[in-house]
């Protein structure tokens, strides 16, 4: 008749000391009789019999089927797909240059280097092309992602 399968892999796994996640859908019954068998062998053995795979996942070893594995790929797959979007449209956006008048003091011309300097400023969120006026005295400043 043999044991449950999510009992002989939870076994397996308090064995060696692993912690284990058992997905509910991991169903099924296993005879099995090892002797003298490292416990990776067991374990991937165990899983392939029943059409079962894991994920590695820190100090955590997840047994789930191979659909859901599919679906977690697909998932993965979808969000890339979504991110990879989004930073296209952001790259697209037009660009937005903003004139800093300067007054009572000079331009620095250590301030970005230059004309074409990237400078990050604290706290502000993305980089910006940095350019010196001198004839007007403006900082002008286009970010460029």
């Amino acid at each position: 008749m043999g044991a449950r399968a999510d009992a002989v892999l939870r076994a397996l796994a308090r064995a060696v000391d692993q912690n284990i996640m058992i997905n509910d859908q991991v169903r099924g019954r296993i005879d099995v009789s090892l002797k003298a068998v490292p416990w990776d062998q067991a374990f991937l053995g165990i899983l392939l019999t029943h059409g079962l795979t894991y994920l590695w996942e820190g100090d955590i070893i997840r047994v789930i089927t191979l659909e859901d594995k599919n679906r977690e790929l697909e998932q993965l797959e979808t969000s890339q797909r979504i991110k990879a979007k989004e930073r296209e449209l952001r790259l697209a956006e037009p660009l937005m240059t903003q004139i800093v008048e300067i007054e009572y003091a000079d331009a620095d011309p250590g301030i970005g280097g230059g004309v074409g300097g990237d400078v990050v400023a604290p706290g502000a969120r993305g980089i910006a092309a940095v350019a010196l006026d001198d004839l007007e005295g403006n900082i002008l400043v286009t970010r460029i992602d």
